[in-house]
């Protein structure tokens, strides 16, 4: 597999830092199902796992990047399944466990890619809002998420998700 490192973009500008491989809760580095279903606050975290092994899931990898002066966080992770059926798949059940979320707010529109969906989740006890872009390009699953404790999240997901896309090989396997 050539889930790695490199295949995911760093966001533009040079505001952005690598969040440190050993800060709690956060995704960098290679994962497998069970540690992406607790990074990811799963509800029920062995049967997130169990979902994406039952669709083929191979790999996984993610980077976080910071922004301390505005308190920005972009996460990107690519899951690498056995095949483009089992991707759908999950991107399609992922939908589901996004929208049935009570921070759910509404779904966000990206031009040029068939399979995606994206979401505006907002926590309004805590004020963090996130946009969350996520598709599929061949047999790998590619998230983008950007995160901020103020109401200022705009394009800058969708416009990485492009550049990502753009970018992202036709498979990995």
């Amino acid at each position: 597999s050539r889930v790695r490192d490199g295949i995911l973009l760093q966001p533009a500008g040079t505001v952005y830092k690598d969040e440190p491989k050993a800060t709690q809760g956060i995704s960098e580095g290679p994962f497998d199902a069970a540690t992406y279903a607790e990074v990811s606050a799963a509800p029920a975290p062995a049967l997130a796992a169990k979902t994406l092994t039952d669709n083929g899931f191979l790999t996984g990898f993610g980077r976080t990047w910071v922004s301390a002066g505005n308190a920005h966080v972009f996460v990107e992770a690519i899951i690498s399944f056995n095949g483009a059926k089992g991707a759908k798949t999950w991107l399609r059940q992922s939908e589901a466990a996004d929208k049935a979320d009570p921070s759910y707010v509404q779904a966000l529109t990206i031009t040029g890619i068939d399979t995606y969906y994206g979401a505006r989740l907002v926590d309004k006890v805590h004020k963090i809002y996130g946009d969350a872009f996520v598709f599929v390009k061949g047999n790998d699953v590619v998230l983008v998420t950007y995160v901020s404790n103020k109401n200022d999240v705009g394009t800058i997901a969708a416009t990485q998700t492009r550049k990502q896309y753009d970018a992202q090989p036709p498979s990995t396997i």
